[in-house]
């Protein structure tokens, strides 16, 4: 049910067009695009060109005035903002375990329920009191969506009937409940399912929480005990980071995620550069680079099409032949293991005392750095460390 292919379309824009309220001139005029799960993609362009409305349109942030938007409904996407900070402005309070545990606490991304895109519409809500006609001719209402399967190339879902018990549950093919207007309704449903699926296995005990924030490289203690409200701008955007992580998205999107994080978190970065760019101009689009897609397939399917890249030639030199040549004579080379086992020496294994005496120490030495600040101490493997 879920997304296997690296090379086809997941996530699409096709003629897009966006006008912010109050403005005359679009900033993104027919914008069309397309990311695969193989896709590394720098936005780039000047300020205002509308590279952070690109990504909102791609998110589902907010809707274009023109054109479509298309996503795998089994699809996770990781988001962080331009300003990254506002995810978590509201629980300043929580500690950064806190605040992960509280946002998939249920199985599944709560920030999903918040999107423009996904919330209904007093207009969208009427499209509830449709009536459908059943088989048997009875007349019904749409309460809810209950479950997913798959259906060939789609899915269909299970539907509960307004004034209905479940035992009375059908189940509806997804382009029948797009024909009724019901896009958003299923967009959030399989918003839900897809992140259950990425959040849902994974356990929020604390010290699980912990050693995920410390693996993006936020300081355990700092973690489990410092407010949100007294982190720096870089532990900030380092907790939204492991956040946007934790359902084990697909695809993941970073607005300027440079802002504020050190050197050694941008180096982390910089290895998911690629040759393929998007740059943004006076509200236009242009490609750079190699896309590695098959823009014409959306969904997966059994035959996938060529996706017209050229394999690449194998090389022709064979590995090189082994020298034959003995070693010299009084070289030292025949004496040479001799002289590394007296540099290499094996490690004196330490006692049961002694590892809890290294770790009281160790202990003690950060707790008086979170106190009085200055350079953080290192923790070395030796028996006689201060």
């Amino acid at each position: 049910m879920g997304v296997r292919s690296n090379t086809r379309a997941i996530m699409k824009l096709v003629g897009c067009t966006f006008t912010y309220p109050g403005r005359s001139a679009p900033s993104l005029y027919d914008v069309s695009c397309a990311l695969a799960l193989s896709s590394r993609v720098g936005v780039v362009g000047p300020n205002g060109a509308g590279k952070s409305t690109l990504i909102k349109l791609l998110t589902g942030e907010t809707v274009p005035q023109e054109g479509t938007v298309y996503k795998h409904p089994a699809l996770r996407v990781g988001y962080v903002s331009q300003h990254a900070t506002h995810h978590i402005e509201r629980h300043l309070e929580k500690t950064p375990i806190g605040y992960i545990q509280w946002r998939f606490q249920d199985g599944h991304d709560r920030e999903l329920l918040e999107k423009t895109t996904r919330v209904l519409t007093p207009e969208e809500m009427t499209l509830l009191e449709q009536e459908w006609v059943g088989r048997d001719g009875s007349k019904r209402k749409l309460e809810l969506i209950m479950g997913r399967q798959k259906l060939k190339k789609s899915f269909k879902y299970e539907i509960k009937w307004r004034g209905l018990d479940h035992r009375f549950t059908t189940w509806v093919a997804r382009e029948d409940l797009l024909k009724k207007g019901l896009t958003k309704l299923v967009q959030q449903f399989d918003d839900l399912e897809s992140s259950r699926e990425g959040a849902g296995t994974r356990d929020t005990a604390a010290h699980f929480v912990r050693k995920h924030l410390e693996d993006i490289g936020l300081d355990g203690d700092i973690a489990q005990y410092n407010e949100i409200s007294g982190l720096s701008g870089g532990q900030k955007i380092k907790l939204v980071i492991a956040a946007c992580l934790w359902n084990n998205p697909q695809i993941c999107v970073l607005d300027e995620p440079s802002n504020f994080l050190d050197r050694d978190a941008l180096g982390g970065l910089a290895v998911a550069i690629s040759p393929e760019t998007w740059n943004i101009d006076d509200g236009r689009m242009t490609h750079r680079g190699k896309a590695a897609i098959v823009e014409d397939a959306f969904l997966d399917s059994k035959s996938p099409k060529g996706s017209g890249t050229n394999t690449p030639v194998r090389s022709r030199l064979g590995t090189p032949a082994a020298s034959v040549n003995g070693t010299p004579v009084g070289s030292g080379a025949e004496d040479g293991g001799d002289a590394l086992k007296s540099i290499v020496r094996k490690k004196k294994k330490m006692t049961r005392n002694q590892m809890k005496a290294q770790e009281e120490r160790r202990r003690l030495r950060k707790l008086a750095w979170l106190t009085h600040g200055g350079p953080k101490p290192e923790d070395t493997d030796s028996e006689t460390e201060p």
